[in-house]
């Protein structure tokens, strides 16, 4: 195991060995109680550093006032043994601290222990082979999912996030990634060019909805891989799994998992421990529109977040059904809808689009096509196209204007 690959970030120029790792770890002296995400391998390390000597850490995503050279410096001594990584990180006692991804407002920040952070990490031999894709930053809740799975496992990761479309094909095929975990977004986008991968086992999706045309384009560039599609939080981390758009709450989260008034609530047993302290109800309201499909056993499909609908003239307009209609349009390759304040009808709806490479789409072809399927307070009055849609530093559309 001294030999094999842990990192690989062609981007950077980065390739490490668990042994090499190993040892940068073991030569962090100091870590800040802050720490910016700008450098990735080295926020690793000195997130592995501080778990090794139980000290709390907070992360943060891009560049960031904090940083390592911050006024809370805190001497370490790792000393961490090679063959006793997995144990040493997940009986860590610290505190891991990062941001919600803000995407329809302001971000919170949420301390986890080890037990949270672990809750749905599965160690077994027979995935002692796997090789993950990071789409995601290492300090959101999900690239931090993805590192304590590989390192539980001993499996390489090889960064995706910063590479252009034909490196990120070009890394699934001579690095045989197998595993790969990402937000609908990049799914769609990445699957927008018609490239199959058959190495690929695994697909993991998480952070917004992916509906029924996603899952289905996601099969069908990556024929061999069963498609996972998890709810998961910063507040609470993993909490529910599917193989679809369905979710059925299991029999063990059946007095843990409730919908109020439409909204999915979640026992506070499963939130951070930084959420418990702050709130002493006994459900967490989570924010995330529901539609019940079954009672018993609860199966529930997500139709948007509460605060990202539009109000227009008293109307109810759900964005994320606007953008599944926008790109199932041929010459689509993406949407971001979004209200925009107007003086006469409260808000007015808004895209951007994304075009097919080769593509001619018109505003005038969107609205035609619109309006043969939904209301007309329902269809945008500003189409702008643009080359990208804005995302959060988590990989998600952002909601805000």
């Amino acid at each position: 195991m001294n030999d094999k690959p842990f990192f690989v970030d062609r981007s950077s120029g980065i390739q490490k060995t668990y042994a090499e790792f190993v040892q940068d770890v073991n030569a962090v002296q100091f870590v800040g109680s802050v720490y910016s995400a700008e450098d990735q391998y080295v926020l690793l390390t000195s997130l592995v550093a501080a778990l090794c000597c139980d000290q709390d850490i907070a992360l943060h995503q891009g560049a960031s006032k904090g940083s390592k050279n911050d006024r809370a410096m805190q001497s370490l001594k790792p000393n961490l043994k090679q063959s006793a990584l997995w144990d040493t990180i997940s009986t860590s006692k610290s505190k891991v601290g990062m941001s919600t991804s803000g995407t329809t407002g302001r971000a919170k920040f949420i301390q986890h222990r080890m037990e949270t952070l672990t809750r749905t990490i599965r160690c077994s031999l027979h995935h002692q082979g796997d090789v993950w894709g990071l789409t995601y930053d290492l300090a959101s809740f999900a690239g931090l999912q993805v590192v304590l799975q590989a390192l539980c496992n001993s499996n390489t990761i090889v960064r995706l996030a910063s590479l252009e479309s034909s490196a990120m094909h070009d890394e699934i095929r001579t690095l045989g990634i197998t595993h790969i975990s990402a937000t609908p977004t990049w799914l769609r986008l990445f699957c927008s060019d018609g490239i199959s991968h058959a190495s690929v086992s695994h697909i993991t999706t998480g952070g917004e909805i992916a509906d029924r045309a996603l899952i289905d384009q996601a099969h069908a560039r990556f024929p061999n891989a069963t498609f996972r599609n998890i709810y998961a939080s910063t507040e609470s981390g993993s909490v529910l799994l599917s193989d679809g758009d369905l979710f059925r709450v299991p029999l063990n989260l059946t007095d843990k998992v409730r919908v109020e008034n439409g909204i999915l609530a979640i026992h506070r047993s499963l939130l951070a421990e930084s959420i418990r302290g702050h709130d002493a109800s006994e459900f967490y309201v989570t924010g995330d529109c529901v539609e019940v499909l079954s009672k018993e056993p609860l199966t529930i499909r997500f139709a948007a977040r509460r605060n990202d609908w539009i109000n227009v003239g008293g109307n109810k307009v759900n964005p994320y059904e606007i953008e599944r209609l926008l790109v199932s349009m041929v010459g689509i390759a993406d949407a971001r809808v979004f209200g925009r304040t107007n003086s006469v009808t409260g808000n007015i709806v808004c895209c951007e689009i994304v075009r097919s490479a080769g593509a001619a789409i018109k505003h005038a072809d969107i609205r035609i096509a619109l309006e043969k399927l939904v209301a007309s307070y329902m269809i945008p009055r500003v189409i702008e196209f643009v080359d990208a849609i804005d995302k959060t530093p988590t990989g998600k559309k952002s909601r805000s204007e």
